[in-house]
């Protein structure tokens, strides 16, 4: 069976400013996608987004999150579109495409089920449905354990409104809820000495109290036109290939309210023969599902990355033995974004919406710990990751650069709190906040000064 290669789309958290700023130019059709979809939020009366993804001092993901900004879903819709164009352009193709959550409407879209302008109005109407709808406050927690032990921690609760929303891998779920439901869901977590991670998650999303919204969807997908798919389309919400236009419509009528089983669509794929898996963000989310879920032998890639150049996409692309020859100007020098080969699993995956990140502050008090904290934290931080030391800088990303999703986070600085002897964490911080290493002694040293205060 030859093998196969997936394009995945992520759903929450692959924006990065700028990102597509350095390569625009070189991609006509690219450039002329997010024209078209500028062109349909002005339309339905939503801010444009191309500058987003152009400039690079455009608000941060941590900015637009914080905001409950409407632009961050269509940023995100309109990156993974004009990244598929950029796909397509270096002469890079799928075998099979993927979405995950919000982004099997880019999927759909990029197999020829949709037009761009059609599943831009769409992704436009999903947020007027949110703004009209009576949806109940809530939100999302994600969880280290698989879907068998979420669903009976969420039984043991006994809330018919709490449900697991979201399967990513074998140690990594998502459980959605009302506000009341989340917060017993916490009690009993951190009874039970279980680690939870609240996502910036604006809604309960796969959860079937998002009825009335996933009825207002199905009336305004009703009078869109669907093509059959030119490319096969795997849904993890249906579980399954989509086939017919029922198929289509179901997808749209349900993606509100039913849970997103990604770890049994990605065991689905490599069974099928797919053994690379290729993401259209700007940073690894769904990368990092793959590394933590499959044997090794595959290959995981962000190809644009951040803020890549045209360099570092034909370098990314020939680590996969894929020629860019078929772009004009692109060269092969050094490997920048080595494609990442899968080891074994062992820790918990990437999770739907990212958490804010911190800039550190300038002019921090000097570290009640210890001068050598940055290097006892590149030690540390090399042992438990597996990784070089020569690798973890002070200013590499752990998230962004490294994949280390927000569970492992709390988990290692879990490990931090201890050795280091220090406080809980209060409450207005986020150990998800502070992602690189000179970030994690900053707080490693205000909590130190806190308890010091105390003593």
């Amino acid at each position: 069976m030859s093998t196969r290669t997936a394009f995945l789309f992520p759903g929450q958290g692959s924006y990065a400013p700028g990102a597509l700023g350095k390569l625009i130019s070189d991609f006509p059709s690219a450039k002329a996608t997010l024209d078209l979809i500028d062109e349909v939020c002005e339309e339905s009366r939503f801010e444009p987004v191309s500058n987003l993804l152009l400039d690079p001092a455009a608000p941060t993901l941590d900015q637009l999150v914080a905001e409950r900004s409407s632009k961050l879903d269509m940023a995100l819709f309109a990156g993974s579109m004009a990244i598929y164009e950029i796909m397509s352009a270096a002469d890079m193709h799928p075998d099979v495409v993927v979405g995950h959550s919000f982004g099997e409407l880019a999927a759909l879209s990029s197999a020829g089920v949709l037009s761009v302008v059609d599943s831009a109005r769409l992704a436009c109407e999903r947020l007027k449905v949110f703004r009209q709808s009576r949806v109940p406050e809530g939100g999302m927690i994600a969880v280290p354990l698989d879907g068998r032990r979420a669903a009976h921690l969420a039984g043991f609760i006994d809330d018919p409104h709490l449900v697991v929303a979201v399967e990513n891998g074998p140690e990594q779920c998502v459980i959605s809820g009302t506000s009341s439901a989340l917060a017993d869901l916490e009690r009993i977590t951190e009874a039970a000495r279980i680690s939870s991670t609240r996502l910036r998650a604006a809604y309960p999303f796969h959860n079937p109290v998002m009825r009335e919204c996933a009825t207002m969807m199905s009336e305004a997908a009703a009078k869109v036109r669907m093509s059959p798919p030119r490319i096969p389309v795997y849904s993890p919400i249906l579980s399954g290939y989509l086939e017919s236009e029922s198929d289509l419509r179901r997808l749209i009528e349900t993606h509100l309210t039913k849970p997103v089983l990604f770890y049994d669509a990605v065991l689905r794929l490599y069974r099928d023969g797919v053994r690379t898996f290729l993401e259209v963000g700007s940073r690894e989310t769904l990368s990092s599902v793959i590394r933590n879920s499959l044997p090794a032998g595959v290959t995981a890639i962000t190809p644009l990355r951040r803020n890549s150049s045209r360099e570092d996409l034909a370098d990314t692309l020939s680590t996969v033995g894929h020629e860019t020859h078929a772009v004009v100007g692109f060269s092969k020098t050094s490997v920048k974004n080595a494609a990442t080969v899968v080891e074994p699993a062992a820790e918990a995956a990437q999770e739907p919406i990212l958490p804010v990140r911190v800039t550190p502050e300038k002019n921090a008090d000097p570290s009640p710990i210890g001068e050598n904290l940055l290097t006892e934290l590149r030690v540390i931080y090399a042992q438990l990751l597996d990784l070089p030391e020569e690798l973890l800088t002070e200013d590499i990303d752990l998230e962004a650069d490294l994949g280390v999703d927000s569970l492992k986070q709390v988990e290692l600085f879990e490990h931090l709190r201890k050795k280091y002897k220090l406080g809980e964490l209060p409450q207005e911080m986020r150990v998800t906040s502070y992602t690189t290493l000179s970030q994690i002694a900053e707080l490693i040293n205000k909590l130190a000064a806190r308890v010091g205060a105390h003593e």
